[in-house]
């Protein structure tokens, strides 16, 4: 399964220094010329001291064999530790290696928490995974309107994936009444005006 390599500042808190971020970007641009040993070294000295974006692009070169070869245990590892700080990717990856099996024995349900506190966090396609999950029964956990509300939040955004989030939205709404529809439209847009919120008061602690 190949996951992008990104930056994905989702969940680094303020607290990592300049330095570190210097590092991180060290460890990036290295990746982006294919030097994947300085890339690996830069990462690994920050994942250990704990930086989740470090963390995180440890867990994507074990993920996809760069620089090391593929392992999907070390990648569980590192994805996991990242997630526990709150990165948004780094849970989206974890619920997918989960859904998967991949260094981990496969457990769905637990890959649906992963998927929702990755959507929680703004990842549009973790809210994508989630809207489908909720939209079935196949998790026993089936919930129309909140499905219904994440696929309009994850139609709604400009990133790759927003087209099928956008045909599965159709899709629901055939099943749902108008009553229905409406309820998921007002929890969507509390949704954004929450995130809109948490997102002038980062702006305020800078």
């Amino acid at each position: 399964m190949k996951r992008m390599l990104t930056l994905a500042l989702s969940g680094l808190t303020f607290l990592t220094t300049i330095l570190a971020h210097a590092d991180l970007q060290t460890g990036i641009d290295a990746y982006n010329k294919q030097d994947y040993t300085t890339a690996f070294n830069e990462f690994m000295l920050l994942a250990q001291a704990g930086d989740a974006g470090a963390q995180l692009q440890l867990g994507l070169m074990y993920d996809n064999g760069r620089g090391k070869d593929q392992d999907y245990n070390q990648a569980f590892y590192w994805y996991k530790q990242s997630a526990n700080k709150g990165n948004a990717r780094a849970q989206f990856n974890l619920a997918e290696m989960m859904a998967l099996g991949q260094g981990t024995e496969q457990d769905r349900s637990k890959a649906l928490k992963w998927y929702a506190r990755a959507a929680e966090s703004g990842f549009p396609e973790a809210q994508y995974k989630l809207g489908l999950a909720l939209s079935s029964d196949d998790h026993g956990e089936q919930n129309l309107i909140e499905a219904c509300k994440w696929l309009m939040l994850a139609s709604a955004q400009p990133v790759e994936g927003s087209d099928a989030a956008s045909r599965g939205l159709d899709k629901l709404k055939i099943r749902m009444s108008p009553a229905e529809i409406s309820e998921a439209k007002k929890r969507a847009v509390q949704w954004k005006n929450i995130m809109s919120e948490k997102q002038r008061n980062r702006m305020l602690e800078i």
